[in-house]
């Protein structure tokens, strides 16, 4: 298990930052390949690699959303 990544958020808007929902998928894709769960970790990773394309930029996404609650529960 790794340390889950910080959390950026854009102050007007409330978005993930694109580097913070980056890293967020990365750490995912890794738990998610820990777990033996391949299928989600080879989909956590895309998107992790598509995002690291864009500079900058906001991410919305309501089911990162729901992947980090979890984590900060724990």
């Amino acid at each position: 298990m790794s340390k889950a990544p910080k959390v950026e958020r854009d102050p007007v808007s409330g978005a993930l930052t694109i580097k913070c929902a980056s890293m967020w998928y990365a750490f995912l894709a890794e738990e998610a390949y820990f777990e033996g769960d391949l299928a989600r970790h080879d989909e956590f990773m895309a998107n992790a690699e598509v995002l690291n394309r864009s500079p900058r930029g906001y991410l919305h996404s309501k089911t990162l959303e729901e992947h980090i609650k979890k984590w900060e529960q724990q």
